[in-house]
Formats: C-alpha cells, structure tokens, sequence
C-alpha cells in the first residue's frame, strides 16, 4: 500500500483509494461561521445611552447575542423576555404598579385598561406575546410552524410479504436508485408537526429567518417604548410623584471614631 502525497487517499494492487473524512464541527467552529454570516443581516445594535435602563438593556444584548451566534430559539425567547419586562417597568414608572407577578398578557391588558400606552404598542406586544413569545417558550410546534408541509418520498426496505434482510435491502436500494432517477417514486407532502423529529428540524430551519425578521422589529419597537415610556423625565415624574425606589433602602450610619 502506498499512500498519497496529500494524504487523501492510497494505492493498493494498482488501484487508489480515496480516504473521506467526517469532520465534526466544535462549538467555536459553529459560533464563528454564524456570527460572521449573520453580523451583516442584523440591525446596529443598540447602545446603554439609548435605553438607560441597565437591566433592559442587558436582556436585549442577551438576545441580540444570541441570534448572532446561531442560538435563534433562545434569542426569540429573549426577545419575549425584553418585551415583558419593559411592559411592566412602564405599569410601574407610570402607576407605581409592580405587577410582577403577573404575567405578560395580564400585564397588556392592564396596561390597555389604564391608558399607560398608545394602541399601536398594545397592538405590537400582544401580537408579538401570541405569534412568536407563547409558542416558543412552550415549544408548540403547531402554532410555531402552522401549515408547513414539507416533501417525502416513501422508498420501500423489504419486499412485499417478507421480513426485513439486509440482503434483500442491497437488491431494494438498487431498484430504488433507478426507480429515483425514472421518476418513480414522486414526493409528497405531509405536515412538518406529525413526528417530532422532522418538526425540530424543520423549526431549526425556520428560526434562522424568523428570529432575524423578529430582532429588526423588536429593536425598532424597544427603542421606541423606552425613548416614549422610560426616558429621563418619566423616571423624574415618577420619583417625584411616589419617591425614589432607593429612598426606602437602609443606610449605614458611620460613627467618627475619637
């Protein structure tokens, strides 16, 4: 046996074998090739200055990170994360109701019942809470990939009335082979939900473009709700009107020692 200069492949009995390889990619691997796609189809991303809220502000960067990186399921929950907690930041600047132990969709129509925001933010939140927040964060598979159907083509393994052989499965391959390349066998489609492991894969697929789609919006829209609902002066109004949240937070009495 000689092997191959390039070390592709060797030679035996004047004959040359190709050697393929089966790489398996690492996380850094995968991470990379993401980030360096995806960097150029996402928004710019927001700065501290443009949100002043530190605790917003971080969960935004979670998601924009993780959509960057590949993690497109966990960047969409993210983002109905974001959403939820701003909503109640603005019950609380506006009603000094915390709310906290409500969840998102109590917290909007509170929000709408007591005029704290606009129609087209209500609007937005509650789209965003059914459309993509509830069925991510539940994993439903029906209401995240709705009708998707996606195409089949049922090739047999054994032959009519008999048991499985892995003989008879060469014979079959064979005749399916050419019966793929006659036109034999035609697809057909069926529902991407009706086993597991095809909806997963199908969904991974999907939440490349959703998630993306979804950051420009979210990013848009968050920074919209801070700037009308939690700049400067409605924190100023607030703690004017019920006093500042650290007023009530123990202080620490230093005696000057003599």
């Amino acid at each position: 046996m000689k092997i191959d200069n390039d070390g592709k492949g060797y030679f035996e009995e004047g004959k040359y074998h190709p050697v393929f390889e089966v790489k398996t990619k690492t996380i850094e691997d995968e991470v990379k090739e993401n980030l360096d796609f995806n960097i150029f189809l996402l928004p710019s991303i927001l700065q501290i200055d443009d949100v002043c809220d530190m605790n917003l502000y971080s969960i935004y960067k979670e998601a924009y990170c993780c959509i960057a990186c590949g993690l497109y399921d966990a960047g969409i929950i993210k983002m109905g994360q974001l959403l939820e907690i701003t909503l109640k930041q603005i019950i609380f600047i506006k009603s000094n109701d915390l709310s906290k132990r409500k969840m998102f969709g109590q917290a909007l129509g509170i929000a709408w019942k007591k005029g704290i925001i606009e129609y087209v933010d209500y609007h937005f939140l509650f789209w965003f809470l059914n459309e993509f927040r509830n069925p991510y964060t539940h994993r439903n598979f029906k209401d995240i990939l709705k009708d998707a159907k996606i195409p089949i083509r049922k090739i047999p393994t054994q032959f009519k009335g008999k048991e499985f052989n892995p003989e008879d499965l060469v014979k079959i391959l064979g005749s399916v082979i050419k019966g793929l390349s006659n036109g034999k066998y035609e697809y057909e489609w069926i529902d991407a939900t009706t086993d597991p492991g095809i909806a997963c894969q199908a969904k991974e697929s999907q939440d490349k473009i959703t998630s993306i789609i979804l950051l420009w919006f979210v990013t848009i829209h968050f920074e919209q709700l801070v700037k009308i609902y939690l700049n400067e002066k409605c924190y100023a109004e607030h703690n004017l009107k019920y006093g500042s949240p650290y007023d009530k937070l123990t202080s620490l009495e230093i005696e000057e020692e003599m």
